[in-house]
């Protein structure tokens, strides 16, 4: 059974079909392979919608004949709906194209697995570029679906256990411009975002309109976007198609290899150029859905192998396929576990599944330049990453960016020839500070006070100090006098009046 989306968000189905078919004569002709059998493809629309998904999962579950397996469905969410019910008729899913990171739950999709690899998968690569370029600090911007949710939640652990700082992770429903100012004012130069491609460039726009691009700043989004998906007419925008060019100049993205880099033969016996060139000529169009295929071909080929084994282990106990049917759990078991223990070269790679049925694979880096996405890093999973020489990253400033405002507390020092009369100015104005302070201490016992109140103060005639004077000499020789105040107050005080009377 195929669950292929011909029209909807997602219309990949014309070129999945192409690669499937392409795959099925060729298992047909092999006598090795399920001899006695022969697999058809009996498929449907979904139209990428979960509504239409299901019911036509379910209008071929009881249309005859029992269906041995499903292939799809292409876009996750429609894959979530179908999978959390195909198992209840012991049927295992093997998706060509669903990404959403949900699906590697067991618990839920118990007999799902997938040959494209989980946004998830290529978090490990995205951590290995930031300690690449030795940035420290990051921010990230999602929208509020599971998809990116799950997303950015295994990113962000995965980012604090490699002691990067987390500046905001914003999360938005619809409109960003609040989450992108707060980024603006966070001063984020690094920036993570993940959300579908017309939400991108709502994002992008209001980045363009905070000054979040150029050559101090770094966004790393999806990797599945269709080429040139900013210059695609959106009415939700204002920004102009020039704008939204200069916004997303040198975004970094991670993906995954659709046909094998090292251009090996697989199982079918076509390299990936002898398939590019079949599917080419079989009307298979350059599109983004395109690059997906080698997926569909390699889906089929996991299908028939595990069939094929589940054949031959059927046939030690004089049992077959043929005998399936819905409520077969022992079957249904057997052909789950030979698709896990499958490995195999196929046209994306080595194909191979982990415990929750996601395929191993290798993450390529990618840079827009002159308005194409070029290759320009390979990360596998136990190694660093291998940057391209032939195709390198280019930064706008010719340099990486930093991840922020960096503070450099830098010594100044002094020459000797400044230094010494400086010491030498500074011990002597301490020594007359120590000096005069001596000789207040010395001397506090002799100390006179003269207190001049209202307009006295501005000037003291000749006279009036001669008057105190000999007021002093009077008050000195008059022995009976016992007033306790001191004598200067006194005649200050009757001087003053005399004066300002």
């Amino acid at each position: 059974m195929g669950l292929l989306p011909f029209n909807g968000a997602w219309s990949g189905g014309d070129a999945q079909l192409v690669s499937m078919n392409m795959a099925l004569e060729e298992v047909n002709t092999r006598e090795d392979i399920l001899p006695g059998y022969r697999l058809q493809l009996i498929y449907n629309d979904t139209e990428c919608n979960v509504a239409t998904g299901v019911n036509q999962m379910f209008q071929m579950l009881y249309t005859p004949p029992i269906k041995i397996m499903i292939l799809g469905a292409g876009c996750s969410f429609v894959s979530e709906a179908t999978a959390q019910t195909s198992h209840q008729w012991n049927l295992n899913q093997l998706s060509y194209a669903s990404v959403s990171p949900s699906l590697s739950d067991k618990t839920r999709f118990p007999r799902f697995l997938r040959m494209s690899t989980p946004e998830t998968a290529h978090n490990p690569a995205r951590v290995k570029i930031l300690e690449s370029f030795k940035w420290k600090k990051v921010a990230s911007i999602h929208q509020s679906l599971e998809l990116f949710a799950k997303l950015t939640e295994n990113l962000l652990e995965r980012l604090q256990t490699a002691n990067i700082t987390i500046l905001t992770s914003e999360i938005f429903v619809y409109d960003p411009a609040v989450h992108v100012r707060h980024l603006k004012e966070l001063d984020a130069r690094i920036i993570f975002g993940n959300f579908y491609v017309d939400v991108a460039r709502r994002v992008f726009c209001e980045a363009y309109k905070q000054g979040l691009y150029g050559a101090k700043h770094v966004w790393i989004i999806q990797g599945w976007y269709e080429a040139d998906w900013w210059k695609i007419k959106d009415e939700n925008i204002v920004c102009t198609v020039d704008q939204l060019s200069e916004a997303v100049k040198g975004y970094l993205t991670t993906d995954t290899f659709y046909l094998d880099p090292d251009n090996s033969m697989g199982i079918s016996g076509m390299t990936p150029d002898d398939y590019q060139t079949e599917f080419n000529i079989r009307g298979g169009e350059e599109t983004y859905a395109s690059r997906l295929a080698p997926q569909g071909y390699d889906a089929v080929w996991a299908a028939a192998l595990a069939l094929n084994a589940t054949a031959e282990d059927l046939a030690e106990t004089g049992e077959s396929l043929g005998e399936f049917t819905y409520d077969d759990e022992y079957i249904a078991d057997m052909i789950l576990n030979n698709i896990r223990s499958l490995e195999f070269q196929g046209i994306k790679g080595p194909v191979s599944f982990d415990e929750n049925g996601d395929p191993r694979s290798v993450s390529k880096i990618l840079q827009l330049q002159d308005g194409k996405r070029i290759t320009v890093g390979i990360a596998r999973p136990s190694e660093e990453i291998r940057w391209l020489q032939d195709s390198p990253i280019i930064w706008e400033a010719g340099r990486p960016p930093v991840d922020g405002k960096k503070v450099t507390i830098l010594p100044v020092r002094i020459t000797l020839s400044l230094y010494v009369p400086m010491c030498v100015l500074s011990g002597v104005g301490i020594m007359l500070a120590m000096a005069l302070l001596s000789f207040n201490v010395l001397n506090r016992e002799n100390s006179v006070s003269l207190v001049v109140s209202g307009s006295a103060t501005s000037f003291i005639h000749g006279k009036f100090v001669h008057r105190i004077q000999d007021s002093l000499s009077l008050t000195a020789d008059s022995s009976g006098d016992q007033d306790d105040s001191p004598p200067l107050l006194q005649v200050f005080s009757r001087e003053s009046i005399q004066l300002f009377a």
